[in-house]
């Protein structure tokens, strides 16, 4: 939670369950607001298995349990009750059952407004409704030519066309009415319901400029929420993007098989570390940073196919063995009006960049190895922030970077520590992947060890595990008695790296009440 705030995240809405009681807390204490949702399903199932096998007996004693379990965290400041729930267009009786629920709730806590998490039309309709979404969507070619295969979320103009009556009744019992990928209907569903609040409950990481626009331009409507803020094991592939030769004109996104792990999709990825969409959105957010992101100098040329939640292949890095020359595209982020780009001292051109081109200037370069700036000036010619890359040497060493060095002996601190390939100089070296071991003694132990690969076979629990952007992760629990915790990492080639961390008494008056 807290890179989340240091990226300027101020909400998080859990996705779709109840979060633990300690997440609850790392929220009141560092100032992260939340919506705390209760279901993602009632009657209708999912999954032989689900939760729709115990709702009708469950459901009322289960939000209870979540309303007076949660209510004294001062972060709450909505419950939501649901997320793309199928009895949304009123089978098994969804618009009485979402009334009851949403009574509940009030019920228990009178003091928060309740929302709930809409979608398009995909499924929990008629077969004869559903019969023409399918037809409408097999009309959409652009759909298929974009690589965008799955009609979970996507625009479908019949679906578009009975959402807003179907839903309603559906709708009415909130407060707020939640908006997943629908950020097209703000300003259309505000002319049919005036008086409805409403909430980008999900968006698309690539719409990150339009849909922050949309909410900027609705007074109606109070924010967005990006899926997703973070990476997670689960939905694999997801986010996945591919390239294939431009005459390639019929290729689509290959399926997530095995090995494929994460969701890919988050702007922070599983080890905590920013992706490129992280920093075009803290951009468009407000901030005045200028961030360079390189495209692979592989990929130059050829067609992009990118999921629905997925986007281009890019790094923050100019080190390309092996692409000395080669032709590689370059795009700057920056809400400025104009930035420069400078390949070892020599500039490469200016190019318009803010919101009116998305916050992004991009140059057709050729890969020389050394340093790449870009510099974002004003409308007057005035510098208003400038950001580099340098190219890494061989990898020679590893080196831990740890997130800090003193934890409580409580048995539940947890210590995170970055373990990089680097050169000579401490420069990370992104694409000289090596596998590394690693090992805790003394008070503490090893809880995980890995890397924020999105496609792989490795153990998290093994300790050893295939680095990934010159990047692995230890996370490091404390045990009940002081002394000190020594981690030491090594690979092949790159020898051996240690770091300490000293593990002090925990305050015996502490009183934690959850």
């Amino acid at each position: 939670m807290k890179l989340h705030k240091d990226n300027g995240f101020n909400a998080i809405r859990c996705a779709h369950n109840p979060p633990s009681r300690d997440f609850l807390e790392a929220c009141d204490r560092l100032g992260m607001l939340v919506i705390d949702e209760a279901f993602d399903m009632f009657r209708m199932s999912a999954n032989p298995n689900d939760y729709h096998a115990y709702f009708e007996t469950h459901w009322k004693y289960d939000i209870e349990q979540f309303i007076t379990r949660d209510r004294s965290h001062p972060c709450i400041i909505m419950w939501s009750a649901l997320n793309e729930i199928q009895e949304r267009f009123g089978l098994s009786n969804g618009y009485a059952i979402c009334a009851d629920i949403a009574e509940h709730i009030r019920e228990l806590d009178g003091t928060r407004p309740v929302t709930g998490a809409m979608c398009v039309a995909f499924n929990g309709l008629t077969d004869d409704d559903l019969a023409k979404v399918y037809k409408s969507w097999e009309e959409m070619d652009e759909l298929k030519k974009q690589g965008n295969v799955s009609l979970q979320n996507a625009y479908v103009p019949y679906s578009d066309e009975i959402w807003a009556e179907r839903t309603e009744p559906f709708v009415a019992p909130l407060d707020v009415v939640g908006y997943n990928y629908m950020d097209y209907r703000y300003k259309s569903d505000h002319e049919l319901f005036p008086n409805r609040v409403m909430l980008g409950t999900e968006s698309f990481v690539n719409d990150i400029v339009s849909v922050w626009e949309h909410v900027e331009e609705c007074p109606h409507v109070i924010g967005d929420f990006a899926w997703t803020s973070m990476d997670y094991l689960g939905e694999a592939g997801l986010g996945m993007t591919a390239y294939v030769p431009q005459d390639d004109t019929g290729a689509k996104l290959p399926p997530a098989d095995y090995p494929w792990r994460t969701g890919n999709c988050g702007d922070l990825d599983l080890c905590g570390h920013g992706r490129a969409h992280l920093y075009l959105r803290r951009i468009v957010w407000g901030s005045d940073e200028t961030y360079i992101f390189v495209h692979n100098p592989a990929n130059y040329g050829k067609r992009e196919l990118i999921s629905q939640w997925g986007y281009p292949e890019c790094a923050a890095e100019w080190t390309w063995n092996g692409f000395e020359g080669a032709p590689v595209r370059v795009d700057v982020y920056s809400a400025a009006f104009e930035v420069e780009l400078l390949i070892n001292g020599v500039s490469c051109g200016r190019k318009r960049a803010g919101r009116e081109n998305g916050c992004i200037a991009a140059f057709d370069v050729k890969y020389e190895p050394g340093t790449i700036k870009a510099v974002s000036y004003g409308a007057d010619g005035a510098k208003v922030s400038e950001y580099e890359l340098v190219t890494a040497g061989k990898a020679v060493k590893l080196v831990i970077e740890l997130e800090r060095s003193e934890a409580r002996a409580d048995g539940q601190s947890l210590i995170y520590a970055d373990v990089i390939v680097t050169d000579e100089e401490g420069r990370r070296v992104p694409f000289d992947d090596r596998l590394i071991r690693a090992e805790v003694t003394g008070a503490g132990r090893l809880l995980a060890f890995g890397s924020a690969r999105p496609a792989t076979t490795e153990n998290y629990t093994k300790g050893e595990f295939t680095s990934y952007f010159g990047r692995c992760q230890a996370i490091i629990r404390t045990g009940y008695e002081p002394g000190k915790i020594v981690l030491k990492v090594s690979a092949d080639m790159l020898g051996e790296a240690v770091a300490e961390i000293e593990t002090v008494p925990a305050p015996s008056n502490e009183c934690r009440v959850f």
